[in-house]
């Protein structure tokens, strides 16, 4: 349809009708922000007339028959396990049912700050994603995963629409890039890399994240380092069928022999700076070496966005 609302016409209003924060953390949400969050998540997690304490109390039959009932407990329940000496979710604590897991986790992402909620949705991410993966690893297919990605659209929407810094994967959280980038890039790459002949490289992309996520010059070299590996266990895998062989150099004049990466005057353009850049990097501030320098986030992002954007060059080819 060609037609378009007036906010796509016209920049200053869209500026004004959306939010103009930067992107932030949850704890600076408002308390009204977070029970307008949760309201518009409940398809992800449960409505609030579940909970006679804060909406009209539907019937059991609802309550009991709810599809995320399991995810919702095993979630509190991980939580509570984790960390005994922090009592987060205290309904739960005293009297272990469904109910008190329900009301555990709605006070937490509405009441608490920090670093617990974070935690408390991947528990809950992660709960998802084993239910997809019942069946062997060997036999999971896109369709598997239908419900977790969905659950996560929904989640990444309003990460977005709150202006809130987090991005839920396959994979766990990773660092809120634009949002072409992350639709067109990397969690297409993402989601290539579960299929299990990858899942050594999903863990180790993983770590990339996480350390760059600590905003620390050494996370940041860190991530470079993981990035290259990233790259290298990914090309080996296509190339050798395993990991363990091979270095940049080789694997991409390999592969392009194989047909497996293309041979073109401007693909291997992209590979030769790749490889420079790379280098450099890995070189001056990279763990595998005394580094000269530590990197800074900008060229840690640089590096993360070059390794997605080149294993998805190789996965559309």
């Amino acid at each position: 349809m060609m037609f378009k609302l007036w906010s796509e016409l016209d920049s200053d209003a869209r500026k004004e009708l959306m939010s103009d924060f930067q992107y932030r953390k949850w704890g600076e949400l408002t308390e009204v922000e977070k029970v307008r969050f949760w309201k518009f998540s409940e398809d992800v997690f449960f409505p609030l007339r579940l909970l006679k304490n804060y909406g009209e109390y539907v019937n059991d039959i609802e309550f009991n028959e709810h599809r995320n009932k399991g995810f919702i407990f095993h979630s509190i329940f991980w939580l509570d396990e984790k960390y005994k000496m922090k009592v987060y979710a205290e309904d739960f604590n005293q009297n272990q049912t469904d109910y008190a897991a329900f009301c555990d986790f709605y006070n937490i992402v509405t009441m608490q700050d920090g670093h617990i909620i974070l935690e408390l949705l991947s528990l809950f991410a992660y709960a998802v994603l084993t239910n997809c993966q019942q069946r062997k690893l060997s036999e999971l297919n896109e369709d598997d995963y239908v419900y977790f990605d969905e659950c996560a659209s929904t989640l990444n929407r309003l990460f977005f629409e709150f202006k809130l810094d987090y991005h839920l994967t396959r994979i766990g959280f990773m660092p809120r890039q634009e949002m072409k980038i992350l639709q067109g890039v990397y969690e297409p790459v993402i989601n290539h890399l579960s299929n299990p002949k990858f899942e050594r490289i999903s863990v180790v992309l993983r770590d990339a994240f996480l350390e760059y996520g600590s905003n620390t010059p050494n996370g940041y070299s860190s991530c470079i380092t993981h990035c290259i590996a990233v790259v290298e266990g990914f090309l080996q895998i296509i190339v050798y069928g395993s990991i363990g062989k091979g270095t940049l150099t080789d694997l991409f004049k390999d592969g392009q022999k194989k047909k497996l990466i293309p041979d073109d005057t401007f693909t291997q353009g992209v590979i030769n700076v790749f490889i420079s850049v790379m280098q450099k990097e890995r070189k001056t501030t990279g763990d595998a070496h005394i580094k000269e320098d530590y990197t800074t986030e900008r060229n840690a992002k640089l590096i993360m966005n070059l390794s997605m954007i080149f294993i998805q060059h190789c996965i559309i080819t």
